[in-house]
């Protein structure tokens, strides 16, 4: 069986909660190492533009943290997820539908660009390995 397709989801409030937390404690250990120690200035410029993105990942999981009203829109799926259930009848299947979608080209049934999307169906299909 195959899945193809996506699907979109956010993490739980909860969760958001505990990242939120973490940024926090990440944010105080940042800024620790930055003035608690004689490091060198571009050392606290890197660590400065680092604290950026923190607080930008902080802010974001606070949006979405249990102490949020205006949380981000929570969306579930888009549903556009296809299965395929593949018969495992015959092993020489596969040739064998390659060879007939091969006559319906030479015989003028199928155009160059259905050919190799037929074509590429099958080869993209589980082969049992």
């Amino acid at each position: 069986m195959l899945i193809h397709g996506s699907s979109k989801t956010r993490i739980s409030r909860f969760n958001s909660t505990l990242m939120f937390f973490g940024f926090v404690f990440m944010l105080g250990l940042v800024g620790w190492l930055m003035f608690s120690f004689k490091t060198p200035g571009f050392f606290k410029i890197v660590m400065g533009v680092f604290s950026l993105f923190i607080i930008a990942n902080a802010y974001q999981a606070f949006r979405n943290s249990i102490f949020s009203k205006k949380a981000l829109p929570h969306t579930v799926s888009n549903h556009d997820l296809k299965v395929k259930i593949q018969s495992t009848k015959n092993n020489h299947g596969h040739s064998e539908r390659l060879r007939q979608i091969e006559k319906l080209y030479r015989d003028g049934l199928l155009s160059l660009e259905e050919y190799q999307a037929k074509r590429k169906d099958v080869l993209d299909e589980d082969w049992g390995r």
